[in-house]
């Protein structure tokens, strides 16, 4: 199942790479992963399944991916098409195109879910290149999620130093906050910020959470925007 987050837009342009990118480099973690989640929803629109295959071939295509993988789901009212592939070394991107009827309800469907595992990455060239290939079938929404990591064991007091050092950064008024022994997780909203969420009625678009792993003895921190959506 796949899920849309309802985002809404600022008066301001500022994109949630620029934010990404202003608190990974205040935190000092080394990147592990980054997680970009785009999508274009079509209201009261049923795709039929050939438009559905040109619609993947032409944006794999365009995003010149390789070692494909293609996959079709179909069931009465309901197809899916899924089509995996690598955008360049260590970036992996997935396309699901989905579209449904029943009786009066039509709704269908674009996703481009962007992994990368590189030390560094362009945020900007990465998402402009997502919203450029999007914006031929409608407005583009993105979820950014990053994970990063330090050496060694950090407290829940030292990493929520961290997050409060990187909300004063970004100039992000804190929402809300869970701290236990394990884990601190804090979600809040930052103003200039083109996109935002609304939780409990109160407007949110940055989500910062962090704790230690023993296994592996590494502190992580994630950062989300607007939500943190992987598992922490």
């Amino acid at each position: 199942m796949l899920f849309f987050l309802s985002i809404f837009s600022s008066a301001e342009e500022k994109q949630n790479e620029d934010l990404v990118d202003l608190a990974l480099k205040k935190s000092g973690a080394q990147m592990k992963e980054v997680n970009i989640n785009s999508y274009v929803i079509f209201k009261n629109t049923y795709i039929p399944i050939d438009k559905g295959k040109q619609i993947c071939d032409d944006i794999s295509e365009s995003l010149n991916l390789s070692a494909l993988d293609s996959k079709i789901y179909k069931e009465e009212g309901f197809f899916q098409i899924t089509i995996e592939g690598k955008f360049e070394k260590d970036i992996y991107t997935t396309i699901i195109l989905q579209s449904s009827q029943f009786d009066d309800f039509k709704e269908s469907s674009i996703v481009l879910d962007v992994v990368s595992t590189k030390s560094e990455l362009d945020f900007q060239e990465v998402c402009d290149t997502i919203r450029n290939v999007l914006k031929t079938y409608g407005n583009p929404n993105l979820n950014i999620n990053l994970t990063g990591c330090y050496d060694g064991f950090k407290d829940t007091v030292e990493i929520e130093k961290i997050i409060n050092g990187i909300f004063t950064e970004i100039k992000a008024e804190k929402v809300e906050g869970i701290i236990d022994e394990n884990v601190v997780s804090i979600t809040g909203y930052v103003e200039n910020l083109k996109d935002y969420i609304t939780v409990g009625g109160k407007k949110v678009n940055i989500n910062i959470a962090g704790r230690y792993n023993s296994y592996e003895d590494k502190t992580y921190i994630w950062i989300g925007t607007p939500l943190i959506v992987t598992e922490y």
